[in-house]
């Protein structure tokens, strides 16, 4: 071997690491923001989950308040109801 291929095979050697360490840091980059929009949804699903949770007693009421009203409307319609 000579002087210019021992150049050559540290040359690629040290390319091979500069990738590996980029590609290393590519795949960390890419979980951190993984993780970071796993946040984001699961605040947006949080904040979805709590408007539901709000809006449910009113439909509740809502329903008792319609069946009320049709019982009320049949017990007139019918009579002996």
């Amino acid at each position: 071997m000579h002087v210019g291929s021992e150049q050559t095979d540290r040359g690629v050697a040290a390319l091979v690491g500069r990738m590996a360490d980029g590609f290393s840091k590519l795949v960390t980059q890419h979980l951190q923001l993984a993780r970071l929009e796993i946040a984001e949804d699961a605040k947006a699903v949080g904040l979805d989950v709590a408007s539901i949770a709000v809006f449910v007693p009113f439909l509740l009421v809502g329903y008792a308040f319609v069946c009320g009203a049709l019982a009320a409307v049949l017990a007139t319609w019918l009579g002996w109801a």
